[in-house]
Parts: C-alpha cells; structure tokens; sequence
C-alpha cells in the first residue's frame, strides 16, 4: 500500500492481501456481505463471534470441550476457504432457511434406582411454538437418547452438569435423524412408539399443587409422628426424678447463697428445660 507509513507498510499490505484485493484469500463479498451461516446479520466477524459464543454454556468450559469446537471452526474454514478459492459461494437457499427449525431439551442429573450414582435424563422437549412435552420417567435416560448424544451441544451440556437436580435448557437443531426419533410424518411429537403427553400451564399447576399436598401431608404426618415419640420419651412421674435432678447445672442451696430469689429461678429454668412441668410428691 503506498500510502501507507513506512513503518507498517507489511501489516497494511498483509491486510489489503488477505481482506480487500477482489483475488485476496478473503475478499470483501466474504466477510462485508450477507454471511452464509446466518441471515440475520450482514457482519460477518459478528455473526462468527455469536455463533462462537453459543457453543458454551458454561462461563469455564472444559479445555477438551474448547479444543473440540475450535477443531470444528477449523474444518469448517477450511472447506469454506476451499469453495472461496474454487469461486463456489454455498448459500442457503431460503425455502431452506425457513424449513430449519429447533428443539430444546432439559436436561437433568438424577439419581440412579440404587442412589449411589448420578444420571443425566432429558426430561422434556419444547419446540418453537413454546409446546413442552413430557418424557416418560422410565425413557428418560440418556441411553434411550443416543441420536442426542452424539451432538456436540449435548457434549457441553455433560461437562456443566455436575450436582444432583441440576438442568439446562438448550436449542438443539432438528436435524432429519432427530426428527425421525422425536416427530411423525405429522409433525406430532412421539418417543418409542409413544406420543407425549404434552404439560400445559393448567397442568403444571395441578402438580405444583399435587407436590405441595403431598409435601404438606408429609409435614403433617412428621409432625404427629414427632409428637408420638415426644409423648413415648415423657419421664414418668415417680422415676428418674434423681437422675435428672443429678443432671441440673445447679448448686445446692445453702446458707451461703447469696441470693434465695435468685436460686430459684435457676432452678425453674432447668426444671422447663428437662420438661418438669408438675409438683410431684415423693412416696
């Protein structure tokens, strides 16, 4: 470039070499035109950046995890540098773009039927018009989920789960093999042989309120059981009255305590706290 300073004329003319010049390795329809990946943007670093970006869902991935998506990136600028230098642009065509659509799946880490392990489960499946749909409890495990295992969103998933109940919700493109596991011909969505029940508000709710009965029930019945063992452990009125009164963090009163007031209401401050509530005579 010359009219460039001479002291970074190599950088100017790298640039111009590789990003301006119509014959340069990225020239400008590339990375200044409407991307291909994504037709919601005309910035081409910005749309890598997001794209990038939503690869992680977790803010200190695993370093395997990184160097897998960045090998990805690798591969796929290498086969769009090979169609750049072939002059082939591979744009979507738009009836495509509108056929892609989407599933989320939540995944949860449960325990397993023995309880000494954890299990990553999908629990359910909501599609792009906000319908969520159950996955039977004994289907959940991930080895029901093969074809969803295989992807590398779920891959970034594992790696952030990693407690007992905890979830994650994630977008993951409904590619032809998981639509032949998860929809019919008619768009209904089905697991094994099985159509979902799909879980509505109204339903929510119901069992919102169902694990709060069933919650309160077993307060309740902690409760009485609590009372039970309460009134089985009541001291019985002529025995152990000589080992709790051993057991009262108390002097004998004498005539040298200074203070009889004073003594006694220490004295019925240990009565309360060994549940000594009555006047008992002794035989």
């Amino acid at each position: 470039m010359t009219n460039a300073p001479p002291n970074v004329e190599h950088f100017t003319d790298y640039i111009v070499d590789t990003f301006i010049d119509v014959n340069s390795l990225f020239p400008p329809y590339v990375w200044a035109g409407e991307p291909s990946m994504d037709p919601r943007t005309t910035n081409g670093p910005e749309a890598f950046h997001r794209d990038f970006n939503s690869q992680f869902y977790t803010c200190y991935p695993n370093c395997f995890a990184i160097v897998n998506i960045l090998l990805e990136v690798q591969e796929e600028s290498y086969l769009k540098i090979g169609s750049i230098k072939r002059n082939v642009q591979n744009k979507k065509r738009k009836e495509d773009m509108d056929n892609i659509t989407y599933l989320q799946f939540e995944f949860m880490v449960k325990p397993s039927n023995d309880g000494k392990s954890n299990l990553i489960t999908v629990t359910s499946i909501t599609t792009e018009a906000k319908e969520t749909y159950a996955i039977p409890e004994e289907l959940q495990q991930m080895g029901f989920h093969k074809e969803v295992s295989t992807t590398t969103i779920y891959n970034m998933v594992k790696s952030s789960l990693k407690k007992r109940h905890q979830f994650r919700k994630v977008w993951i493109p409904l590619t032809e093999e998981l639509k032949k596991v998860y929809m019919d011909d008619y768009d209904n969505m089905l697991f094994a042989g099985q159509c979902l029940e799909e879980i509505t508000s109204k339903h929510a709710n119901t069992v919102i309120q169902e694990e709060k009965d069933n919650l309160n029930a077993l307060n309740l019945n902690t409760l009485k059981l609590l009372e039970t063992l309460v009134g089985n452990a009541q001291i019985p009125k002529d025995q152990n009255l000589k080992n709790i009164s051993e057991k009262f963090v108390l002097e004998k009163f004498t005539s040298k305590n200074l203070n009889a007031k004073h003594w006694i209401n220490n004295f019925e401050k240990e009565c309360i706290r060994f549940d000594v509530n009555e006047d008992y005579k002794k035989n």
